[in-house]
This record gives structure tokens, sequence and C-alpha cells, in this order.
């Protein structure tokens, strides 16, 4: 393969071949500053177990990590023909850019490529629940109301790939994994990005013969004329939901579906009814299947509609009086008042079980030093900022698998570490000791009271917990799937963001809770949000992409919305809630003062930062960069009052998030290979 795109390039592994192709080695030169050596060489050893997919495109094999291994210990390889002539370069970019963690709701996660001479083979996470068609199968058609939040997930997903450039160019049901079902939530992940599609017309197989007629689109079929490269995937995605909800495929022939290019009241709306689709329901999957590309709606206008903004997107079975849309579309900006008895406070009774949520015994770190001393946080040691800013690794802390959100108890002797599927893990940095697991996964936050810690996850619970001896002493139900969660700096209130709504409750009561759904503008879904509140509590901040927004939690009321500079994105706020960073289109890195509304420093980058961090009183700020490469970076670190740059650190892993501890003696982060590296100040070993 030749002329591969750097991002590609990167994420190709290392690869030796054993037993023909059923064990492989992965190669990895890697970087240990705890242990003060440069160079590192890490092998992963991975055995083929059995076949799990088979077709035209090939094969996909379901692998076990039998050694060496440092994030997951199973993985699914998508093993395709290449001959020598084919060029994936454009979907493996797009493999590769979609593996990024502000995208892992959406698509399913790359872990890299390799190849031989005659095949590609492709790393990816295990989902086993495996595809939507194979669910589907032996079931009956699903509910109308589990349909739309699967049809929410599957457009924010479309609506992500045609906001970068790409377009999916394969969307049906054996494409669309399953990360969990009912009786749990719904959520799904996206697939493949076209590459058996690319295989049989590289096999000389005409696209007429190939894949269901009911998702390709007419103009594919040269019926109608061509309209933009992404109309096909909202066809896709009108046709997916049909077969949900009627387990029929719109059109059984190319002949019907020729019937219908030319009298558009041929469209088997009858199905639909039959099967009691709801109007709204039935315009939203006409409006993606209009014969002519140029009438279609596009993935962001599709996911404004009015039939996905309404009703309840919990799981069946889940719904209850804490649902978030029991009206229709709200105008910009509304707010919900949720004070009244209507709605669930924290103590929602016995039906709870809690009995399982600490899961582990305390058992000692497993870090990458024995050094005690350098571990103890408690001893004296300057703030990063009167060391100048100097770094070094003091411990990385090593976990079963990656790890995303992370943050530090208010005396900054706790760090709590969190990921997709396992407990979060608490580490006491005092006592060289791991604390019980608690549940919750996804967003993790202390109170800067230092009293509660909350944790939110997949299971559509708000939990708050002792931070003393970490008793669960409440716990409440969300709405969808959850973002992020903060405590004001008052330590009175907590807020958790989802799909564009903040709920914020009363930390003491529980039951005076206020609701914000922050309505989207032109696009129709959130790429990355950031919420915050005010310095003094009274109001919460909310930014996606170049859109901050700010409202009054008392008076429910709003109090403005200000514009960052066009092709500008949102990187995150400071936690005292007076500064904001942000990324302009230009490649700089902006810190600006909240009240003001005015920069106060602006940093060439050249690179969109992969990780930001302001210190917890915004004297200090440091930003990741990758700089071109998938493994690796740097780390800055900016004196936000001198206006001016402390230092720069060469780091050898790829940085997920980071986070200062309050007391400013060290910086956190999780990184894509696994490890959490705590920072302190000092001379690089």
């Amino acid at each position: 393969m030749s002329r591969i795109p750097d991002i590609v390039r990167d994420f190709k592994l290392r690869t030796q071949f054993q037993d023909g192709n059923a064990e492989t080695i992965h190669t990895y030169h890697e970087s240990d500053l705890a242990a003060g050596r440069r160079v590192v060489v890490r092998l992963e050893h991975w055995q083929r177990q059995r076949e799990i997919g088979s077709g035209s495109y090939g094969q996909v094999w379901l692998e076990k990590c039998t050694k060496g291994g440092r994030t997951v210990n199973v993985r699914a390889v998508k093993q395709v023909p290449t001959n020598g002539h084919i060029d994936y370069h454009r979907e493996l970019e797009a493999i590769t850019r979609f593996s990024h963690k502000n995208y892992y709701r959406c698509f399913t996660t790359s872990f890299g490529w390799f190849e031989t001479p005659t095949h590609l083979f492709i790393a990816m996470e295990y989902l086993e629940r495996g595809d939507l068609l194979a669910y589907l199968k032996g079931r009956p058609p699903l509910p109308e109301s589990e349909t739309k939040v699967i049809a929410s997930q599957i457009v924010e997903a479309i609506a992500m790939m045609h906001e970068n450039g790409f377009r999916h160019g394969d969307l049906k049901p054996n494409n669309i994994l399953i990360m969990s079902h009912p009786p749990h939530i719904w959520w799904v992940k996206l697939t493949d990005f076209g590459l058996s599609k690319r295989i049989e017309e590289a096999s000389g197989a005409s696209t007429l013969l190939k894949g269901t007629p009911g998702f390709i689109a007419p103009e594919l079929y040269e019926l109608t004329e061509r309209g933009t490269p992404y109309a096909p995937d909202l066809w896709a995605v009108g046709a997916t939901l049909f077969f949900m909800l009627v387990k029929r495929h719109v059109f059984d022939s190319v002949g019907q579906l020729a019937r219908y290019a030319t009298n558009s009241k041929d469209f088997p709306t009858n199905l639909l009814i039959d099967v009691g689709a709801t109007r709204l329901a039935i315009t939203f999957i006409k409006s993606l299947m209009f014969v002519e590309p140029r009438h279609r709606a596009t993935a962001d206008i599709a996911f404004q509609h009015e039939w996905l903004q309404s009703g309840s997107s919990l799981p069946i079975g889940e719904a209850g009086p804490d649902s978030l849309f029991k009206s229709p579309p709200l105008s910009n900006g509304s707010v919900i008042d949720l004070s009244t008895e209507e709605y669930a406070p924290w103590d929602t009774g016995a039906s709870h079980d809690t009995s399982s949520d600490t899961l582990e015994k305390g058992h000692h770190y497993q870090t990458s030093s024995n050094s005690n001393e350098e571990w103890n946080i408690t001893a004296e040691r300057a703030a990063i900022g009167q060391f100048g800013g100097k770094l070094r690794v003091a411990k990385e802390l090593v976990h079963p698998e990656w790890r995303d959100a992370i943050a530090f108890s208010a005396d900054s002797k706790i760090l709590a570490v969190a990921g997709p599927n396992d407990p979060i893990e608490l580490w006491d940095l005092s006592s060289h000791s791991k604390l019980p697991g608690l549940k919750g996964k996804l967003c993790i936050a202390f109170s800067p009271d230092g009293k509660l810690f909350a944790s939110c996850g997949i299971d559509f619970h708000l939990h708050l917990w002792d931070a003393a001896t970490w008793a669960e002493l409440d716990y409440s139900n969300l709405t969808r799937y959850p973002q992020s969660i903060i405590f004001s700096p008052d330590s009175k209130k907590v807020a958790c963001y989802a799909n564009g709504t903040v709920a914020i409750r009363d930390v003491a009561t529980g039951s005076k809770l206020r609701k914000f759904r922050f309505m989207f503008g032109a696009g129709g879904y959130l790429p990355r949000a950031h919420l915050a509140f005010s310095f003094d509590s009274k109001r919460i901040l909310l930014t996606w992409a170049n859109v901050l927004e700010a409202m009054d939690i008392d008076q429910g009321e709003w109090k403005g919305s200000f514009n960052l500079p066009t092709g500008s994105h949102a990187l995150g706020f400071s936690p005292d809630g007076h500064h904001m960073a942000y990324t302009t289109r230009t490649m700089k890195t902006c810190i600006m003062e909240l009240t003001t509304r005015s920069v106060t420093l602006e940093i060439d980058t050249n690179h969109t930062p992969l990780g930001v961090a302001f210190s917890h009183k915004a004297e200090l700020f440091a930003i990741f960069l990758n700089e071109g490469g998938s493994h690796g970076g740097t780390l800055s670190l900016w004196d936000l009052r001198a206006k001016g740059k402390l230092s720069t650190t060469t780091y050898s892993s790829r940085m997920r998030s980071m986070v200062f501890s309050p007391d400013g003696r060290m910086i956190a982060c999780t990184n894509w290979d696994g490890p959490t590296t705590i920072w302190i100040a000092g001379e690089p070993w």
C-alpha cells in the first residue's frame, strides 16, 4: 500500500505471524520514564480463537491476548483480501480517525491494522452482543420507542462522519453493532465504514447485484440525478429504521425502487401504518428517503426532527417520572422546572440493590516503580508552578484496559479513575492502597468541600457517595446517556450533562430539581460539550463547538449566548468558572476570561489539542499536542498570570484526558495505551 496518510501509517502495528495466521505478535517500542528507560520493547501475543463472521468481504476472527497485553484481553480482527491492488486508505483513515475518544460512543474503536501481501487485518473492539440484524432475527419488530433511541444514535454518528468529510457508504443493520440492549439501555455503534462494499466493487461485482436493494439509494442505480456524496447515507438510515419497525425491506427489488423513482406515491407507507407507527415516525423516515437527493434531510437537520426530539429516550421498562421530554419540542433555551413531587428525588425506594455497588476489596497498587518515597504525595513537595513548570513521571497506574474519566479528591489524596467497562478505581495516594471499586463508570467528580463523590454511567443512574466512608448515600435516575458531571463551587449542587440537557440537583435534599434543555442551532448534535458552574454557583455554563450558553439556576432564565470566532471549538472551562479554553480555525489555542470575554492568552499550537487542563485557581494551563502521530506527543505548561510558557515535556503515550490536583502538586492523565500517569514537579529522569 503506497502513499499512506500519516494518521493511517501511525496506526499500523508491527506484526509477526506464527502458525499460519493463527497467532500474531505485535512489537511496541515504548518509553518508561519512571524507570529511566528511553526505549522498552514490549511484545503482545494474540491467539486466534474462532471465526465470528464471514462474507464476500472476508472473515472476522475472535482473538485472545495470551501475553504482554496492556489494554484489552479480547478483540475482533477483520481479515479482508487485498490482492495487492485495492486501496483502502480512505476507509482506514475513517476507522482510525473515529477511534478517537471523542467518538467512542458512536463508533467501534480500532486498535490498529496490519497486513500480509494478500490480506489486510483490522483489529477492533469486540462487542459480544453482535449486530442489529442478528438481534432482530427471531424477534418481532422493534417498538417505535426503542427504534427512536437507536435512530438518534445512528443519526448522531452519521452527522459526525459528514462533518469530518467522510461518508459511511454501507450503512445497514449488519454494520450497526450493539454495545447494550434491553433490559438495559440501547447503545449501538457504527462499524465497517464501507470496507465490505469496497471489496465487492474491487472484485468486479456490479453494485446492482451486490448488497440489499432496500439500503441502496436510487441515484446509485442512476434512477435519478446524483446529489451530495452524503445523501445515500441518509437514504440508508431511513431504510434501516423501516426494517427495524417492519422487519421487511422498503423495496424488495430494483424494479420496485424504479417504480418509486417515477412515482413517489409507491412508497410502502401502509406497512408502517400496519405496525402502528406514528405520523411523526413515518414523516421522519420519508424525509430521509425522497427520490431526489436534494430533497432529503441532511444529518444535522434529521437530528432536529420532531420525532427524535419528542418522547422519552429511556429504554423500555425504565421510563419513569424523571423523563425529560414530556411535551413537544421546546424552543431554543427552554427550561423545565422539576421541583415538583412529580419527579423522582434522590431516594427512590428500596428497588435499587446497592449490595454489589462496592465491587473490589483493597489491595496494593500495581505500578511501574518501587520507590515508595516518590509515591507518597503527603510528603512536602513543591507545587508545579513553583518549580518552573518542570515535570517528571512519579508513577503509572496499570489498569485491565484503558480509562477515560479522572478526578482528584479535594485534599489531593485520592485519585479516581473510570472507564466504560470496569468499576471505578479509587487510589489512595498516601497509603499505597487501592480502595474498593464503585459503580458508575463513565463520569466522576469530587465535591470541592471534600465530602461527596458523584458517579454516573451507562446504567442511567447518578450515584452519590460519602467520600470518607464510600457508602452510597443516594441515587437518581437519568433520562439519557451521561457525558459529564460536576459539583458547584459551593458543593451544594450537582449537575449532569447528557445530549443537550443539563439536570441540576440540590445535593442536600435532591427534591429541588431543574433541567435546562439546550437547542443546537443549525447543527443537530453536539460533537463535544463542556459543562461548568459560574464561580458564584449561580449559573450553569455549557459550551459546544463555538457556542457558549449561560443559564441562571434560581430564576431559570437565559443569561446570554456568546459565539466564539467562526471555526472555533471549545476545549473546556477552568475549575473556578472564570476562564475557558478554545481552539481556532487557524490552530491557535486561546484562553478567554469569561467575565469580560477577553482573550488573555493566545498559543500557536499548529495542531488541535488532544487534552487541556487548568489548575484549580487557573494559574497554570496544561496542553497536550499529538502533532500528527498516534503515539506520543508534547505536554506544555503555561503560566496564565505571566502569560508565558513554563516548560515542554516529551511524552511517549497518547493522552486521553488530564487534570491538575487541587493542591497544584500533580497532574494526572489517562492514556490510550492503558496506564494512568501521575506527574510531579521536578527534573525529568
